[in-house]
């Protein structure tokens, strides 16, 4: 099996730009999974702009990622030949900067507005698309007429992971007040409808090719297996149940309501629960060594305290999953970026990335 992936990413040569389809510009939003530095400009106790992240990234310094190296779609824009959209908050985020695209993404935060309250700053789903709508305005003034401005913004990449933070830092708490007051199928809903609204207010301001991650198995994240699990180091099955089911109210969103109320939209679903179940079933299939311990931090799994410059750091990180409690690698986020661009509808669907970008 392990050969048959080796062959698998070898031939599909996804690194060659001169064939990829590019994208004008790349508009990000989500969660600690995807930002790239906008939570270095607020006041948080979720920072990414500490050493050891970043190590294997550039100079080796930390950038704001919460990865030792790039995010998946850090590994996107590599794909499609474009840089990596400046972050919102960047002072360098201005004049022509913006029309390769931005970054509004912030750990912490989730599609409710509660969620990461224990992190004091973060920017919720809705302030990010608030930003947008201010990003849109900008791009009017730097291309000179708003006409140019809504082609740009239709041919763009909408690229949206968020959620998994409402699990973990909001419903998952102890002493939840939202668990008290919803039960899981409820706060799912609760959930839902919230992200639907969302993704109708990017529609009504041009969005057109849209790509939304689901939840990965928050279960067999080192996060929770310590905190859970911690005597055989398995996944929690429950909570990977509940992910499931959310997994599965999310996809019926985007394909049976959003898909079909705006048809001259296309949304596409990354199924990152998939991918990630795969790797962690069959870690050296993948090129990997541990699928349920930490990279870097403290404790059990490494996975008790956040990866700091006091932290237990692996030697060989690509072979870990997991960068630290929660967040992935970079070599995993590889795989990912790889599988959204050019993957089987077993992974992205209804059409990957490269499909998607083709479209006119």
């Amino acid at each position: 099996m392990a050969k048959v992936w080796s062959a698998i990413f070898t031939l599909m040569g996804l690194f060659t730009l001169a064939t990829a389809s590019t994208a004008p510009a790349i508009f990000i939003f989500g969660d600690s999974l995807v930002d790239t530095g906008n939570n270095n400009y607020i006041t948080t106790l979720s920072k990414g702009d500490i050493w050891f992240n970043g190590i294997d990234f550039g100079n080796g310094l930390p950038t704001g990622r919460f990865c030792n190296g790039r995010t998946t779609p850090d590994y996107i824009c590599q794909i499609m030949g474009v840089p990596s959209p400046v972050p919102y908050l960047d002072p360098e985020a201005n004049g022509r900067n913006i029309l390769a695209g931005v970054n509004f993404a912030s750990g912490g935060s989730g599609i409710l507005p509660s969620t990461g309250y224990k992190y004091i700053g973060r920017i919720p789903f809705e302030r990010q698309i608030e930003y947008f709508s201010n990003t849109k305005a900008d791009l009017i003034s730097v291309v000179e007429q708003a006409e140019n401005a809504s082609h740009l913004i239709s041919e763009a990449l909408f690229y949206i992971n968020i959620g998994s933070y409402d699990y973990i830092s909001n419903y998952f708490l102890s002493q939840s007040r939202v668990s008290q007051l919803y039960s899981v199928n409820r706060y799912q809903q609760l959930l839902l409808v919230k992200f639907a609204e969302h993704l109708k207010d990017l529609y009504e301001m041009g969005a057109r090719k849209i790509l939304v991650s689901n939840l990965v198995p928050l279960g067999c994240t080192p996060l929770l297996i310590s905190s859970r699990n911690p005597d055989n180091g398995s996944c929690v099955h429950y909570i990977n149940s509940i992910i499931t089911e959310f997994n599965k109210g999310l996809e019926n969103m985007l394909k049976n309501e959003l898909q079909m109320q705006f048809s001259d939209a296309r949304f596409i679903l990354s199924d990152n629960y998939a991918i990630l179940s795969q790797v962690i079933n069959d870690p050296s299939a993948f090129g990997f060594k541990y699928a349920n311990e930490s990279c870097c931090g403290i404790g059990r799994l490494r996975a008790e305290f956040p990866c700091t410059p006091i932290s237990s750091l692996c030697f060989h990180r690509a072979d870990y999953v997991f960068w630290d409690a929660f967040h992935t690698s970079d070599a995993l986020n590889s795989i990912l970026a790889n599988l959204q661009y050019a993957g089987s509808p077993e992974f992205v669907r209804p059409i990957n990335l490269k499909d998607l970008m083709a479209l006119s």
